[in-house]
């Protein structure tokens, strides 16, 4: 696997146990620390905060996660539904 593509499969289960192990109400930033903590953790190099919010989009998209803007300076959301 390229490493591009193993960086993108680190992101994406990054991204699902962060939302797994959520209530219901979660600051971006700190799903955009978890994930880039673990791609440097797994493979040694950094992801841009617009890759890993593309992948919370596309999981959006697919009716994986739902979730809405609840406080916008500040950056926090609410999962409405789970189809993960």
């Amino acid at each position: 696997m390229s490493d591009k593509g193993k960086k993108m499969r680190v992101v994406r289960e990054a991204i699902l146990e962060f939302l797994s192990d959520v209530q219901v109400t979660f600051a971006g930033a700190d799903l955009v620390r978890y994930v880039k903590t673990r791609v440097f953790q797994e493979t040694g190099r950094g992801i841009y905060d617009d890759t890993i919010l593309r992948e919370l989009r596309r999981f959006r998209e697919q009716g994986k996660i739902g979730y809405v803007c609840i406080d916008f300076p500040h950056s926090m959301y609410k999962i409405t539904h789970r189809g993960i």
